[in-house]
């Protein structure tokens, strides 16, 4: 629905039309108002959107602690411009919108907290998030997570929050675009749909429709297609510079022998087959000294890598770097099943002991 009502209105705008656009206007301020319909509507829409959300998230095994939607921070918003606006931190112009200069922090452009009709904006419910936060958490970081293509915005938002008195930290996690390749043309494009829009349902869907093509035991449990069609997505995603757009191609993101999420999972699944066997020698906490680890080298040295990787990732955001890291070891593992035997015959007890630890 809502694509179809932002086609309508850019379409009825080529006609130099408002009505649509008017009508949806309309219908903001009653239900900023309280308007008891606006409302019902408002209600069944999200209790809609957010059951969708919570399923698509359950196939992905995501939850959250706390869910505050946008409607949540209305009041609170429209307070805080009130509030802003007597202390003289907003300007009120002469039509009834209410606007921030941030020239004193290096923005020529202003940030437009009220609309002349009296409407909220994103940026009045943010800096009401902003104020909430701090009251209910008191973080020492806030991490927004929304494309490239908001980054002025957030730098305004920041800054503002700054002038405010709000200066704990808050980090706007920007990501490009998901491309794929327009049939017709041969070019990349935003990756899109015959509706205009890819639903991540879909994905997931026609995920589990190619792990089902590939996988030749037509008797695999469908828990199992999921975790390597969610896996190899999830890999996918996580294997790109966040901050690039990325070609999306169903090609490469099942390759058993490339850069690709089943095949980390293929080389976990060859080492726990072999872990399972001796479950009893693995975690016992003894070393075994008298075994050079000569053929062991490489991976422990990757092991190594590992506390000062995370901590780069913490600090800059970079999942791409644990993505790249995980490929690398499953590489090495799967280079180390072929020339270690572990458990075959004629392998001394200490060698086998030694290669499970």
């Amino acid at each position: 629905i809502y694509v179809e009502m932002r086609k309508r209105i850019k379409d009825e705008a080529k006609d130099g039309k408002t009505e649509i656009a008017n009508r949806v206007q309309k219908w903001l301020k009653r239900l900023n108002e309280g308007d008891k319909k606006a409302i019902s509507y408002h209600d069944k829409f999200y209790g809609i959107s957010l059951q969708h959300i919570h399923d698509v998230m359950n196939r992905l095994k995501i939850d959250t602690d706390y869910e505050y939607g946008e409607t949540f921070y209305v009041d609170l918003a429209q307070q805080l411009v009130d509030e802003y606006v007597t202390k003289g931190v907003l300007k009120e112009n002469d039509d009834g919108s209410v606007i921030a200069d941030l020239s004193d922090v290096g923005f020529d452009t202003p940030i437009l907290l009220r609309k002349s009709n009296g409407l909220p904006l994103y940026a009045s419910t943010d800096v009401a998030t902003i104020v909430f936060r701090k009251e209910k958490f008191d973080p020492d970081l806030v991490v927004y997570s929304v494309g490239n293509e908001q980054q002025f915005y957030f730098e305004q938002l920041f800054a503002f929050s700054k002038k405010l008195g709000f200066d704990y930290k808050k980090y706007h996690l920007s990501y490009g675009m998901i491309e794929d390749i327009d049939s017709d043309t041969g070019k990349r494009q935003k990756m899109s749909s015959r509706k205009g829009t890819v639903l991540l349902e879909e994905l997931l869907d026609k995920a589990e429709e190619k792990v089902r093509e590939i996988v030749e035991d037509k008797t695999v449990p469908k828990e199992d297609i999921q975790k390597v069609s969610v896996g190899a997505i999830k890999f996918k995603d996580f294997a790109q510079d966040r901050k690039n757009n990325y070609l999306f191609d169903w090609d490469t993101i099942f390759n058993l022998t490339g850069y690709s999420g089943p095949y980390v999972q293929y080389a976990i699944v060859r080492m726990r087959k072999i872990l399972n066997k001796r479950k009893d020698v693995i975690f016992d906490g003894e070393i075994v000294d008298e075994y050079g680890y000569e053929m062991e080298k490489e991976i422990l040295i990757k092991l190594h890598e590992y506390p000062d990787m995370l901590k780069r990732i913490v600090a800059s955001f970079s999942f791409h770097t644990l993505a790249a890291y995980l490929y690398d070891m499953a590489r090495l593992v799967n280079a180390y099943y072929e020339k270690a035997p572990i458990l075959k015959d004629g392998v001394a007890e200490k060698d086998q002991i030694a290669r499970l630890k």
